[in-house]
């Protein structure tokens, strides 16, 4: 089972110079912060100031609630790194305008999963907003699991709304290339649109969704043949 720590920059600073020759089981690290903020997103950054192990993940997490961890939060990963040293990357998905979030560094080693002290600031929006790909199945009826295959959707599952018709599904599932919807329980039955919003940003399929209680015979609908 992997440990969980958490550096804060206080104690970095304060123990930094009497720990430097000693080694840990574990990487230190510490969130830099975020700079060039602008409408495109901003460039997160952070520093593994001290590792004696390998480090088989590192990168950082954001998300506007104040508890950051993994599985958790957003996340975008740099992959194992050799050492220490700085370490930044553009974050251009899941921010929207004018929102405040919470971000921080993470490194994970063998034993251990370390977060940096959080970092807090306001969000001008991002480049990347969700796309859908395509849907499976492309018939249902109430209580089915669609599957939504995409891109920069948000992996926490409040932060996306599925729409089928006017009506909200129920996200089941949620990660950055997909998601699973349940279909809600209503007597209507047609061919309906379906969209997705993540991170405040709405985006559609380019293919309706037949929805009866009676599924018998396969169908697929044009974008805009809806009956409501």
């Amino acid at each position: 089972m992997k440990k969980i720590l958490a550096y804060t920059l206080l104690v970095a600073l304060t123990n930094c110079s009497e720990e430097e020759n000693t080694d840990r089981d574990y990487p230190r690290l510490l969130t830099v912060g975020v700079t060039n903020i602008t409408s495109d997103g901003g460039v997160f950054h952070g520093d593994i100031f001290s590792s004696s192990v390998a480090i088989v993940d590192h990168g950082f997490l954001w998300s506007e609630d104040a508890a950051l961890k993994l599985g958790e939060s957003e996340k975008i990963s740099l992959g194992p790194k050799t050492g220490a040293g700085r370490f930044e990357v553009m974050v251009d998905r899941n921010l929207q305008e004018g929102k405040t979030y919470r971000m921080a560094a993470y490194a994970v080693s063998e034993n251990y999963t370390v977060y940096g002290a959080r970092f807090t600031f306001t969000s001008l929006g991002c480049k990347k907003r969700p796309v859908i790909f395509d849907f499976n199945p492309k018939q249902g009826t109430s209580g089915d699991i669609i599957t939504i295959t995409g891109n920069n959707f948000s992996v926490i599952n409040k932060s996306n709304s599925a729409y089928i018709g006017e009506l909200v599904g129920k996200i089941t599932e949620a990660s950055e290339n997909q998601i699973k919807v349940s279909i809600p329980l209503t007597n209507l039955s047609g061919s309906f649109s379906l969209s997705v919003t993540s991170s405040g940003y709405t985006v559609s399929a380019a293919e309706n969704l037949f929805w009866s209680n009676n599924v018998a015979m396969p169908f697929l609908a044009v974008l805009g043949q809806s009956n409501r």
